[in-house]
């Protein structure tokens, strides 16, 4: 029998995945990740004699040497993803604005040391980390090798604390919830590991959601949570509390579940229970008071350096310097006992004394952007972690209230505002292309 047969289903080959993380790129986004929550920040500081831990790592020379090389890794692998860095701020505009707007400020208030200007590009080279990972990882990629490393990170943290524990790292001396001291381990700061472990819990407890082996990331939550209780940080385990509590919110509603409406509820009746005795009756019971711990001190100052610039703001880092001829300086004639202070306790408040108005407007658009993101991922059942950028970006908007965590560079906090940012721009680009298939007529 001779003739054309029927045609035959062969599959194309895929196109290529634009997720193109090998060994080397998870070891470098891990070295980069380790450096950016401070996981390795108490191995380039000294102690004092008296036993309290020094917050300044970045002038050891080693600590400075390693930056510069990741540095110089993460513009070699940006340069590879964009063949033309400009089409990345036309097609980013609140970020390409925000980095124009930031510059600008210099022009209206000089830099006052020298190093200011280079804060500023290391301050955007944080922010285009998050561009790196959402080129290179899918959100259930990026989640999984960060839990990775906060297991490794977690039982090397409670390896040292024979060695560590002695050490200070609450000035106030308050023993923390489980009644030992503040431990910071690794960190050297008791907020460095609260920051940490509060992200590892919420990502951790964003996998036990979801089936299979939720109980293993359950206990692996429970670790992560009670290292959070014993760093002392309670501003960061109060943000913890949230970004669950906004997490299993969101994951009832994406997979449908009928007891969503019974769970916000209840969240609505909490909300007014709290409402109702006051906001200082959670603070005492975490061991904190409604003034934060003097924060209300520099809060009620703020205003007369932010209306003196109002519109571009005294320059990213330009207000305290750390030198002696800072802006800063004259806190102390408008605080009891003439105290120094290196920030305003609070990111934006130093988002908006740094870039004023204009700036600070862009760079909370970013922020509203990567919340914008972050909810259409945590609405889609089929993203595996989907519910973990959302609740990430809670826990930092809630702490940003009392912590300056968020303007810092070199900080997780910073990155994580980047990826979700950038997350949208290039989702299209984080699942490989599906297979797609021709008909081949071949002869009988």
């Amino acid at each position: 029998m001779s003739g054309i047969t029927a045609p035959i289903a062969v599959p194309r080959a895929a196109a290529p995945s634009r997720i193109r993380a090998g060994f080397f790129r998870d070891v470098f986004t891990a070295a980069y990740l380790l450096m950016l929550c401070g996981t390795l920040y108490s191995i380039f500081v000294v102690a004092t004699p008296s036993g309290a831990i020094m917050e300044k790592a970045g002038s050891s020379s080693s600590y400075t040497a390693l930056w510069m090389a990741l540095y110089g890794f993460l513009a070699f692998f940006l340069r590879q993803e964009l063949a033309n860095p400009v089409n990345l701020l036309a097609k980013n505009r609140w970020f390409g604005l925000f980095l124009f707007a930031a510059a600008l400020s210099y022009a209206y208030s000089p830099p006052a040391a020298q190093l200011v200007v280079t804060k500023l590009v290391m301050f955007a080279l944080t922010l285009l980390f998050g561009l790196y990972l959402a080129r290179n990882y899918t959100v259930g990629r990026f989640i999984s090798l960060f839990i990775t490393l906060s297991a490794v990170v977690l039982i090397v943290h409670w390896l040292i604390y024979p060695i560590q524990s002695h050490l200070t790292y609450d000035r106030m001396a308050r023993a923390t919830l489980l009644g030992i001291s503040p431990y910071g381990g690794l960190f050297g700061h008791k907020n460095l590991a609260g920051t940490f472990f509060g992200l590892s819990f919420l990502a951790c407890y964003g996998r036990a959601l979801i089936r299979p082996r939720r109980w293993r990331y359950a206990l692996l939550a429970f670790g992560h949570a009670v290292a959070l209780v014993a760093a002392g940080a309670a501003g960061a385990l109060l943000c913890a509390v949230v970004g669950a509590l906004v997490m299993t919110g969101f994951h009832l509603v994406a997979q449908r579940s009928r007891y969503a409406a019974v769970f916000f509820i209840a969240i609505a009746m909490a909300a007014v229970a709290i409402a109702a005795v006051g906001t200082s009756t959670i603070l005492h019971a975490v061991g904190r008071d409604a003034g934060m711990s003097g924060r209300w001190r520099v809060f009620e100052v703020w205003p007369n350096y932010f209306w003196q610039h109002p519109l571009f703001g005294w320059g990213y880092a330009n207000f305290f310097t750390g030198e002696w001829n800072e802006p800063a300086e004259a806190l102390r004639t408008l605080t009891p006992y003439h105290a120094r202070y290196f920030t305003f306790e609070s990111g934006y408040l130093e988002i908006l004394i740094d870039f004023g108005l204009i700036g600070g407007g862009l760079f909370f658009a970013i922020m509203a952007t990567g919340f914008r993101n972050a909810i259409r991922i945590a609405l889609r059942p089929e993203v595996t972690y989907g519910a973990v950028p959302l609740g990430w970006l809670v826990f930092i908007a809630v702490m940003s209230i009392s912590d300056s965590g968020l303007r810092i560079h070199n900080l997780v906090t910073a990155a994580v505002v980047g990826w979700t940012y950038f997350g949208l721009s290039v989702r299209r680009r984080t699942q490989p292309a599906a297979p797609t298939w021709r008909p081949v007529w071949t002869p009988s």
